[in-house]
């Protein structure tokens, strides 16, 4: 049976049933919302694939390495921080520096 006014006898109990549907709508909307950024360790490959996703992952992997190394200062950044031209993961503190300057993917 459809919810109607007569089922619930009184404007107050018809303001709560409106509000019980507000607060589940609510809930419904604000899960599904996308997760923040995590700084934790990444592969470099990664990384560069959740800032360049329509790209092939090594093409992906070239154009964040170039995009690194034109942003002014980030790779000296990355180099203090302990990034080895062989690594292949950044650490936390490497993603930091690396979020700072390009922005969360």
């Amino acid at each position: 049976m459809p919810f109607c006014m007569e089922k619930v006898g009184s404007s107050l109990a018809l303001n709560g049933y409106f509000l019980y549907i507000y607060k589940k709508i609510k809930k419904m909307i604000t899960t599904t919302e996308e997760p923040a950024f995590l700084i934790r360790s990444y592969g470099k490959g990664e990384l560069a694939a959740l800032y360049l996703p329509h790209l092939h992952p090594r093409s992906a992997l070239a154009s964040f390495n170039d995009w690194i190394g034109r942003f002014p200062g980030l790779g000296t950044a990355l180099q203090q921080a302990g990034l080895a031209a062989n690594a292949r993961r950044y650490t936390p503190a490497q993603v930091k520096l690396i979020v700072g300057a390009l922005g969360e993917p």
